[in-house]
């Protein structure tokens, strides 16, 4: 089971580890976001920082409405005491947090205190 917190802001997060392609890592706190169906989106500095492996770009539908393309990525993190890899979304540059979505959540105990 992943544990998580609720942050001064009362999002509920979860803490992840994650794993660039020459074995770099970085710890992140990723806000759970409900809205989002997809795993995972990095911060811009988060992408250049692991110099992950770019796979090119996913149109996404913003909550405005309109339609963004983003970029793609190849990470991998420690998800549930086992390695992983995954296709996180590189989030627009005004975006600094990192998220998880809810396709994330799928299988799993869900409970936020």
């Amino acid at each position: 089971m992943i544990s998580g917190v609720v942050n001064g802001n009362l999002e509920a997060t979860i803490r992840l580890l994650l794993r660039g392609p020459g074995g770099q890592e970085q710890e992140i706190d990723a806000v759970i976001d409900t809205g989002f169906n997809r795993f995972l989106t990095l911060s811009p500095a988060l992408v250049r920082q692991l110099s992950l492996t770019h796979l090119g770009q996913s149109r996404a539908l913003l909550a405005n409405g309109q339609e963004e393309p983003l970029d793609l990525y190849e990470v991998t993190l420690l998800w549930d005491g086992q390695w992983r890899r995954m296709r996180p979304i590189q989030t627009p540059w005004w975006v600094w947090r990192c998220s998880t979505g809810t396709a994330s959540l799928s299988k799993r105990s869900r409970a936020v205190r």
